[in-house]
């Protein structure tokens, strides 16, 4: 069976080809030019599976809030202009007269763990993913918590600060206004750190300034995985996105969060996400695997 997998994200779409389970090749990243907006981005969609030749199916995974037995975006932000109602599912199909299916990109990351990854054979995990804004998804007795309107995981939105930094969504106080790798880049812009792999470097060479600045983000995670942890009593939790792949700040996350947890929580789990930027389309290409083979 040969399946296309595509990431669709607000900076690249990631493309593949799955023949067999938990691997990808022809892998490509090709820049989203999302401000040309959401028409324009499918077509360049279609144009890249379209060079995969002949597939049984397609699984996508995207940013953006997802309808997935419809396949179509409900909800976009700014980052993807005139994506919002774009119906994934029907102009893929219509176009490739195979079967398509649509994840939310954390979702589909979080399959992709559990699948293949640091989640593999765990049954109850969080996975979160840091970057411009922080990401989620549940999985609960094996399978993925999608909630009424098959939202849920929006954990970037827990207000845990009342009244604070205005966020995106038009509430003050919001997790990913102080867990975001953006935050994190505010709270270094003293210390000199311009992006994730300086702050790594200034902390590996004891960057006073750079560390208190760390501690201080680090504090804001552990904060929200803290809260997550209390109500979901989860046994593992999955840290992705590209500032989590440093062992640095992961292990002091998983310090400040054990800190912060009732005794009976803290025997839970704190792995490092393992499939890096293939765990968008590993999931998908699992999700349209499966729905194919019954």
């Amino acid at each position: 069976m040969k399946t296309a997998a595509v990431d669709i994200g607000g900076t690249n779409i990631k493309t593949a080809v799955c023949i067999e389970p938990g691997k990808l090749t022809e892998e490509s990243i090709t820049p989203t030019e999302a401000k040309k907006g959401g028409k324009y981005v499918m077509e360049k969609v279609i144009s890249l599976i379209e060079r995969f030749g002949e597939i049984d199916g397609i699984g996508i995974s995207s940013a953006g809030q997802i309808d997935t037995v419809q396949g179509s975006v409900i909800y976009a932000n700014k980052n993807l202009p005139e994506y919002t109602g774009m119906p994934v599912k029907r102009m893929l199909e219509e176009h490739f007269r195979v079967t398509v299916t649509v994840e939310n990109d954390v979702n589909a990351a979080a399959i992709g763990e559990g699948a293949y990854g640091a989640a593999k054979g765990v049954k109850n995990y969080l996975c979160l993913t840091y970057g411009t804004g922080v990401g989620g998804a549940a999985v609960i007795d094996g399978k993925l918590y999608r909630g009424r309107h098959g939202c849920a995981g929006e954990f970037g939105h827990m207000i845990l600060y009342p009244g604070g930094k205005r966020c995106a969504c038009g509430q003050r106080g919001c997790y990913e206004q102080y867990a975001s790798v953006k935050s994190l880049l505010r709270l270094s812009a003293p210390a000199g750190a311009k992006n994730g792999y300086e702050v790594i470097e200034r902390l590996r060479r004891n960057d006073y300034a750079q560390e208190s600045a760390v501690w201080q983000w680090t504090d804001w995670v552990a904060d929200g995985l803290a809260t997550l942890e209390h109500i979901f009593d989860a046994e593992c939790i999955v840290l992705g996105g590209g500032i989590m792949e440093s062992g640095e700040l992961a292990g002091r996350i998983e310090t400040a969060l054990r800190q912060r947890l009732m005794p009976v929580y803290r025997d839970v789990e704190v792995r490092r996400a393992a499939l890096g930027n293939q765990a968008g389309m590993l999931g998908a290409a699992y999700q349209i695997r499966r729905l194919l083979n019954g």
